[in-house]
């Protein structure tokens, strides 16, 4: 059996302790078992029996964070290992935390999606269907002009500036003259000044870079549709 468990220590450190039921370890082993290749015991007739490195690996890992390790063992009676490092809470400012979306506050709204990647599309599948949003998703710029003159009627674009016949600020341009009301957020790999400007130049209200992380994506549509709207 193991038990994990921990506390705060004079308000400068935190103290980690995994205790097992295992053989325990001899008094005479207890340094030596942090050097590299030691065992407390070797068994070769186990053929599992590790390369005596992970107590080793741990004690650098905790030395960098100024820590210590060390433990209490009686053979036959298990041990209890402890790594301290030093803490130091963090005071949470109303800044820091982390904002909470209610997804009843998109399920009025429509976004129209241009997007080629088939990884970013299940994204983006994902997180509307996940807020009970309404969406509409086209993989070409040809299929998302044809579209959008047959339906322009949504509340924010979401496109992609590379696709695999044109780029975004191509269709984005045959938007505008489709329905230059909607807004459109640009969304690139393409994460230079220059090619935030340009998409600003061709009428996108925003742009957000790749990676699209999921809570900048809602800090962006909240602002767009619902602050905006």
């Amino acid at each position: 059996m193991v038990e994990f468990g921990f506390h705060e220590q004079n308000d400068d450190y935190i103290v980690f302790r995994v205790t097992d039921t295992g053989m325990g370890i001899p008094d005479d082993m207890q340094d030596k078992i942090f050097k590299r290749f030691q065992k407390a015991s070797f068994n070769p007739d186990v053929i599992y029996d590790g390369l005596g490195l992970g107590l080793t690996i741990i004690k650098g890992l905790v030395d960098l964070l100024e820590g210590k390790i060390w433990l209490k063992s009686k053979p036959g009676q298990g041990s209890t290992f402890f790594v301290s490092i030093p803490y130091k809470p963090v005071e949470v400012k109303e800044e820091m935390i982390k904002h909470v979306v209610n997804i009843d506050t998109f399920k009025q709204f429509n976004v129209f999606v241009v997007e080629d990647d088939v990884f970013n599309i299940a994204y983006f599948n994902e997180l509307f269907e996940g807020l009970n949003m309404n969406y509409h998703v086209e993989s070409t710029g040809t299929l998302a002009i044809e579209h959008f003159r047959q339906n322009s009627d949504y509340d924010l674009v979401l496109m992609d500036i590379k696709l695999p016949d044109m780029t975004g600020y191509d269709v984005i341009e045959e938007f505008k003259k489709i329905n230059s009301n909607v807004p459109i957020i640009a969304q690139t790999a393409y994460a230079a000044e220059a090619d935030k400007q340009k998409a600003f130049a061709v009428g996108c209200v925003d742009y957000i870079p790749k990676p699209i992380f999921r809570d900048k994506l809602l800090e962006m549509l909240e602002k767009h549709l619902v602050i905006n709207s």
